[in-house]
Order: C-alpha cells, then sequence, then structure tokens
C-alpha cells in the first residue's frame, strides 16, 4: 500500500491513532481560554499541553518502535527462541524484564507506600 515501508505505516498509524484517541483533549486545548469551562481550564493549567506533546513525541512513537522490533514474532508466529531472529527475540526479553522486574517492584512498592500512609493517617485520628 501507498509503496511506503512497513516501518513508517506502523508510525503513522500510531500517530494518526493517538489523534483519534485524544481528539477531545486536543479540542480543549485548541480552544480559547474564554471558549473553555472551568474544568477545562484547569486540565489546561495542570499542564494537558505538555502532556499531549509528550505522548506525540515520546511515548506513541516509542510504543511503535516497540511494535516494530516485536512484530517478526507476531507475524510470523515464531515463537520458540531458536526460531526468532535476534533482534525480535531481544527485544521480546527487553518487553518481559520492564514488565516483570520493574512494573512489579513498582507496583509492591507503592502498595506498601499506600499502606503506610494508611495506618500513620490512622493513628492522627486517634
Amino acid at each position: 500500500m501507498l509503496g511506503w515501508p512497513a516501518e513508517t505505516l506502523t508510525f503513522l498509524s500510531a500517530e494518526l491513532l493517538f489523534l483519534i484517541v485524544r481528539s477531545r483533549d486536543l479540542t480543549i486545548l485548541f480552544k480559547r481560554a474564554d471558549q473553555r469551562t472551568a474544568a477545562e481550564n484547569a486540565l489546561v493549567k495542570r499542564g494537558l499541553g505538555r502532556s499531549l506533546w509528550l505522548e506525540v513525541v515520546l511515548f506513541v512513537p516509542a510504543s511503535a518502535f516497540l511494535m516494530v522490533l516485536i512484530a517478526p514474532a507476531v507475524i510470523e508466529g515464531r515463537w520458540p527462541a531458536s526460531s526468532l531472529s535476534g533482534t525480535s527475540l531481544y527485544a521480546l526479553l527487553g518487553v518481559a524484564s520492564y514488565g516483570f522486574p520493574f512494573a512489579a517492584i513498582k507496583t509492591v512498592i507503592t502498595r506498601v507506600a499506600i499502606q503506610m500512609l494508611k495506618e500513620y493517617a490512622g493513628t492522627l485520628e486517634k
């Protein structure tokens, strides 16, 4: 289609989906201050523009690039490690290493911190 490389279409599709999914936030951002509701103005003041900018420039391309790296394993259905290309295998290892140690440890630490705050708040009430 279009004669463009598959990777380019992946990035373009990801950015277009961002525009569709975040259209409400983009509309809020492009309204003049007097056209926005108080809640919408609060969102803009709290960094809606910076958040959208980070998403479009950093997070969407990072996600698309990750999918480009993993695509050969998913598209070709070659899951055994012996048949995966080096790039796809290491990309999958990277996803797994972030998904398990980092996310799991972050979740545990967050839960412990919340529990400690609840206990501290309970002692203040007494």
